[in-house]
């Protein structure tokens, strides 16, 4: 295991590369520009080593890679503006038994790749580094345990679905980078959907249920009436716009309603039905 991140570069350059990574990626760019200190497999990452794996690749560990979003130590897939929550790594090896584990992640928004967020202090034998206007969490040295994690702000302003990037590594420790493997993952985080409850408080009596969930290609819904007559039914993104609507007619029963969204990207949905008072809200989640 070399946690020097040595990669494969004319003889020239080897030796300054070298150097600059022998903290972890983002400890320099090796004359060869800062996009070649990202290993986080983000879209910023060179694409002569997007991630670990270009180099720790001939090992027979056969690593996966975890990513959580953490509150109060229970894994959320939605993110409140401004609010503190764990980031959680964990490279698991499903062969063999690595002797030292690395990581380096980068947060950015789905949209436009761009930083999301701040990373808070780093715990012992990691660091947060820059690299151009994003901040990286890495290792800055090999560690012994196989989770790594550093507390993350989610950023003030509603910026949409986030996604966090991050490379790992399981190594035999010998000293190179031989014998080792890379392994990546992303987790896409949606933005809390935030719909304003002042211009219609009052629920409607139907109980919601999107079956299955999360969703394919077709939002089934199973909706248990009191009242009968015809309604709307929206489907919101997360910024709360309204992507389609259709009426819908109800009866004191249990009523079954189909609705093609292939149209819609991966993400996080309101499907939301009112009367133009009243209102009942349902959570899609698209695949």
């Amino acid at each position: 295991m070399n946690f020097k991140f040595v990669h494969t570069l004319p003889i020239l350059l080897l030796a300054a590369f070298i150097l600059a990574f022998s903290n972890g990626p983002a400890g320099g760019d090796g004359g060869n520009g800062p996009r070649m200190q990202d290993r986080s497999g983000s879209p910023y990452a060179h694409s002569q080593g997007p991630n670990c794996a270009a180099c720790h690749n001939n090992g027979s560990f056969n690593p996966g890679l975890t990513i959580e979003l953490l509150e109060d130590g229970n894994a959320v897939a939605e993110y409140v503006p401004g609010q503190t929550y764990t980031l959680r790594y964990t490279v698991e090896a499903n062969a063999g038994s690595p002797n030292k584990y690395g990581v380096q992640s980068v947060v950015l928004t789905t949209s436009d790749d761009a930083n999301a967020g701040t990373f808070g202090d780093a715990p012992s034998g990691t660091r947060v580094a820059p690299i151009d206007d994003r901040s990286y969490f890495e290792h800055s040295t090999g560690s012994n345990d196989n989770t790594f994690e550093i507390e993350w702000t989610a950023p003030e302003e509603e910026l949409g679905d986030i996604t966090i990037y991050a490379s790992g590594i399981a190594a035999n420790g010998n000293g190179t980078n031989g014998g080792d493997n890379g392994t990546a993952a992303t987790l896409t985080v949606a933005q809390t959907i935030n719909v304003s409850s002042s211009s219609l408080p009052e629920l409607l009596p139907i109980d919601v249920t999107i079956f299955p969930n999360p969703v394919k290609n077709v939002l089934n819904l199973e909706l248990k009436s009191s009242i009968q007559g015809t309604y709307q039914m929206d489907i919101l993104d997360i910024q709360g716009t309204v992507l389609a609507s259709s009426q819908i007619a109800l009866d004191f029963e249990t009523n079954r309603i189909s609705e093609n969204v292939n149209h819609l990207s991966p993400g996080i949905y309101l499907v939301r039905i009112t009367d133009g008072q009243k209102l009942v809200t349902g959570k899609m989640i698209k695949q």
